[in-house]
């Protein structure tokens, strides 16, 4: 080895980055280990977490934005809306299925009609 060679070697020992890539290299099972345990334990919380889907939930009840949610879900209805798709389907029997669609207890309305935007490649979007 030539006198350049070993100080470029020692320069490399005192670089931060290479202590602690030796380091993790050194020490790649414990590593795994760790990172096995905490799949293990991410495994089992799964069924503890819950999901809030009602982002007004998180303001204050003196807010003005929560008072005024509050009042529209008093004051207003409000209905869901649903796309249903059936694909390998004529339009004739899609239109009969409008019809039954719309006497279905809870269901306000169906849109459906003859053109590309509900019936395309022999299916049909209500």
């Amino acid at each position: 080895m030539k006198k350049n060679d070993v100080k470029n070697d020692s320069r490399k020992d005192n670089n931060l980055m290479v202590k602690i890539a030796t380091f993790i290299v050194d020490k790649r099972r414990a590593f795994y280990l760790i990172f096995a345990l905490a799949l293990v334990l991410c495994v089992i919380s799964i069924p503890k977490v819950q999901v809030n889907n009602d982002i007004s939930s998180y303001l204050p009840e003196e807010t003005e934005t929560r008072r005024g949610l509050t009042l529209m879900d008093d004051e207003f209805i409000t209905y869901d809306t649903e796309k249903i798709m059936v694909t390998t389907i004529t339009t004739e029997t899609a239109e009969k299925l409008k019809d039954k669609l719309e006497k279905v207890d809870g269901v306000k309305e169906v849109e459906f009609e003859n053109d590309d935007d509900h019936y395309k490649d022999s299916a049909a979007l209500f």
